[in-house]
């Protein structure tokens, strides 16, 4: 068995192991303690005792008092299970171009296909993490429109699909190249080297900084196989970048083409 396939299963069993285990764990510490002054903020604000700023933020200091560690066991159920479902599907259709040493360019097809991927998981990770945000109760009742929530998941996407559009769909139209590694460090001449060091490496690493930060974040699980996405796309690259062109490939001793 490949060690991907492994892996998946193993995301998969830690998934619905994590969420049967948040199923026994109450949303509240003590539910009705927070039903209780829940109802008196709402009655505060009613009276117009407290404007809606102060109520919201009694709702967050409440939410925080009372919370439990329900929903991030859910939450990184959830993402346990995306992740064995994503990596088991780019495993099965990707394996060889999304292996470490495959650095060959995709078509402008399957390059294309993969930037999209992104926005469009991020922006969909924006909506699931609103209405499971909303559902959940964690937005004040009062808070009757998610209009904000839908707009910062649509900026997301846009500023992701312009800076991948922008900085990976470019690479591919190069001439076909082979024989790098992601962990290549350099090649003639050293200014490309230098300049797929300085600016791939680092974007990957702001994306993979990303995928760690939405992983604990509430319903926002399927971001984080959009980020590692996107870092992998930042290093593969960098990795053709740093690959010679397939016409240039080795000479063997006899002086053929090898």
């Amino acid at each position: 068995m490949r060690p991907s396939w492994i892996l998946t299963i193993l995301l998969g069993l830690a998934g619905c192991v994590l969420l049967l285990v948040a199923a026994d764990v109450p949303a509240h510490s003590n539910r009705q303690l927070y039903l209780t002054d829940l109802e008196w903020i709402e009655a505060q604000r009613a009276a117009n005792n407290i404007d809606d700023a102060k109520a919201s933020q009694r709702f967050h200091a409440l939410q925080e008092q009372q919370s439990t560690n329900k929903w991030l066991l859910t939450d990184l159920g959830y993402l346990s299970l995306s992740l064995a479902a994503f990596w088991g599907l780019l495993s099965f259709w990707f394996a060889e171009r999304l292996s470490l040493q495959a650095t060959r360019t995709h078509s402008i097809r399957t390059a294309t296909l993969l930037v999209l991927c992104v926005p469009a998981m991020t922006f969909v990770a924006g909506l699931v993490s609103a209405h499971q945000t909303y559902w959940r109760g964690l937005f004040p009742p009062w808070a009757d429109t998610l209009a904000v929530a839908y707009a910062e998941a649509a900026m997301l996407a846009i500023w992701v699909l312009v800076v991948l559009t922008l900085f990976i769909l470019p690479v591919h139209l190069l001439r076909r190249r082979i024989g790098a590694s992601l962990f290549a460090v350099s090649r003639p001449p050293l200014g490309v080297a230098a300049a797929a060091n300085l600016f791939y490496f680092p974007m990957a690493c702001i994306a993979t900084f990303f995928a760690i930060a939405f992983s604990t974040e509430s319903g926002s699980w399927m971001a984080t196989p959009a980020f590692l996405l996107a870092a992998w796309l930042f290093l593969h690259a960098r990795g053709v970048l740093l690959a010679p062109p397939k016409e240039s490939l080795a000479v063997d001793t006899n002086g053929t083409t090898a």
